[in-house]
């Protein structure tokens, strides 16, 4: 049982990777713009809060491998959807400290 729980961890840590990976890859490029990677940090942590809301509410399904883990394993449920909602809640304040005020639209004035 307890290596079941490593596995399903490890799945969550892999569905969230590859998150982190699709916004690694599309701030990268010639083309990119300041506002524009601006943006997609802002959106992809308003993503990572509406996780963190969904796994506070006992839903998990955002994450596909350790919910496909979780199907296929016969009696295994998600145990630790507060670990996931505080990582995540750490991601957000995270970003937010590295990046403080991308929600504040007023910093793109100068581009109109």
């Amino acid at each position: 049982m307890q290596d079941e729980l490593f596995v399903i961890k490890i799945a969550y840590l892999a569905d969230f990777f590859a998150e982190v990976n699709s916004l690694n890859l599309s701030l990268q490029g010639n083309l990119q713009m300041l506002h524009m990677a601006c943006d997609k940090v802002a959106v992809f942590r308003r993503k990572i809060h509406i996780y963190q809301r969904r796994v506070q509410d006992g839903d998990s399904t955002m994450f596909l491998e350790m919910t496909t883990l979780l199907d296929a394993t016969p009696d295994a449920e998600c145990h630790f959807h507060e670990e996931i909602s505080t990582h995540l809640l750490a991601i957000s304040e995270a970003i937010e400290r590295y990046f403080p005020g991308l929600d504040d639209r007023s910093r793109d004035e100068w581009i109109i």
